[in-house]
C-alpha cells in the first residue's frame, strides 16, 4: 500500500521497504529476502547505506534497547550483528560511510562497528534528526549542539569546535551539510536564526 523506505545494493537490486517488510527486485518483480526469514510482525525502522557504500535494513530485536542489523546482498538479509537502541520510539542513530564504516549513536555516545564488535566513546549528541553528520571518507564527524567527534577506523575523538549558538529544545535547530573538502555549513532556524561554518579538520571558523 506504500513505500517508506528504499536503498539500493553495490551493482545489485533495489530493496524497498513496504508495510513493515523489506523486499528486493528479483528482475520480474520485488520478492521477500530468500534466506531469514525475517520474524513477521516486526517493524523495520529503515534502510541505510547505498550503492557505493553497501546495503543495510535494521530491525528492533526481542530484548530491550536491542536492535538487529543486516547486510543486504544478493536477495539476502544477513545478520550482521545487534546494537544498542537507546529511544525505543524514535529510529536508532545509523549512519554507513563513504568508506563502508558503520556507526551508531544516542545522547551519550558514538560507536563504531569494528572487526572485534562495537568501540564506544562516551559523547553528548542528539536524536538522528537533531545530529549532523559530516561525511569525509576517511572519517566521519557527528555535531550536535557545540559537540564535535570524530570517528574513524583509528578511533572515536571528541573535538572542540567553535562555540554558536546553543540549541533550545522546540525554539531552536541546526541543520548541516559538508561544504566543500572539509568545512561544515550549519543554520540555525528557530528563535536565534543564523548560519555559521567552520573547518572539521582543525575547528576553526570560517569567515562569511
Amino acid at each position: 500500500s506504500g513505500v517508506s523506505d528504499m536503498v539500493v545494493e553495490p551493482g545489485g537490486p533495489v530493496w524497498i521497504m513496504s508495510n513493515n517488510k523489506i523486499f528486493y527486485w528479483s528482475g520480474s518483480e520485488f520478492s521477500e529476502p530468500v534466506t531469514g526469514p525475517m520474524p513477521s510482525g516486526t517493524r523495520f525502522s529503515g534502510l541505510y547505506g547505498g550503492e557505493d557504500r553497501g546495503a543495510y535494513a535494521m530491525q528492533r530485536g526481542d530484548g530491550e534497547h536491542e536492535g538487529l542489523l543486516y547486510r543486504l546482498s544478493d536477495g539476502g538479509a544477513h545478520l550482521v550483528t545487534s546494537f544498542y537502541y537507546e529511544v525505543s520510539h524514535e529510529k536508532p542513530g545509523l549512519y554507513v560511510s563513504r568508506s563502508g564504516m558503520v556507526f551508531n549513536w544516542g545522547h551519550r555516545f558514538l560507536a563504531h562497528l569494528t572487526t572485534d564488535g562495537w568501540e564506544r566513546a562516551e559523547v553528548r549528541l542528539g536524536l538522528p534528526r537533531d545530529t549532523c553528520v559530516f561525511d569525509l571518507g576517511e572519517h566521519v564527524y557527528f555535531y550536535y549542539d557545540n559537540n564535535l567527534c570524530r570517528g574513524g577506523n583509528d578511533g572515536i575523538k571528541v573535538m572542540e569546535p567553535p562555540q554558536w549558538h546553543k540549541a533550545r529544545p522546540g525554539q531552536n535547530r541546526s541543520v548541516g551539510v559538508r561544504w566543500g573538502e572539509t568545512r561544515a555549513l550549519l543554520v540555525n532556524y528557530g528563535e536565534q536564526a543564523g548560519i555559521f561554518a567552520f573547518d572539521l579538520e582543525t575547528c576553526n571558523e570560517v569567515p562569511l
